[in-house]
């Protein structure tokens, strides 16, 4: 022993290895919980679009038009819509477990609109509710996820070639349009 008071102390223990379990249990659920924090993601992208084209474009006058309801309400609405998807986006990209109830509410007002609407709804329900989903939302899952920083999720390559597809067809279509459809 030294006779420093203020010298750092000597550890002679090396950290443990995490548990194998630990490990286990993020690599059995590193998928559903990749799915939650994309559906957070789109929700706060959702929202922001929804806020943002309220704000800005003045559209709930056009929507009271045609659904023959007041502006006031349609905006009334739209907000809090909106302001739903931004916070249990934001639960959900953080893996909280009060963020079950505001995406339900968000994923039960999404099935109104048939048949996209219905699958998302349900598929999101279903992320949010099953027994991988009330892990994967739980605080130790989230302490679990600390512990494991160093395994990642990683899309599969089928997923980035149909991505690349898709959107080199989306630019065939554009450019088709914009140089060959001439208006009349």
């Amino acid at each position: 022993m030294s006779d420093n008071p203020y010298q750092t102390p000597a550890v002679s223990e090396v950290a443990a290895p995490l548990p194998s379990d630990i490990r286990e249990i993020r690599e059995r659920h590193i998928k559903h919980e990749a799915s939650l924090k994309a559906v957070g993601f789109l929700s706060i992208l959702g929202g922001v679009m929804l806020l943002g084209a309220f704000a800005f474009l003045g559209l709930e006058v056009v929507a009271a038009r045609s659904l023959g309801t007041s502006p006031a309400t349609n905006l009334l609405f739209s907000v809090g819509l909106g302001t739903l998807q931004v916070i249990s986006g934001i639960g959900l990209r953080r893996l909280q477990g009060w963020a079950r109830i505001p995406a339900a509410i968000v994923a039960a007002v999404a099935m109104v609109s048939i048949p996209v609407g219905t699958l998302v709804g349900v598929y999101i329900l279903y992320l949010l509710f099953t027994p991988k989903g009330s892990m994967v939302l739980s605080a130790e899952y989230r302490d679990i996820v600390i512990l494991t920083p160093d395994i990642r999720y990683r899309t599969s390559r089928w997923f980035w070639y149909l991505l690349l597809a898709v959107v080199l067809i989306f630019a065939g279509v554009v450019a088709y349009a914009f140089f060959f459809v001439r208006p009349r």
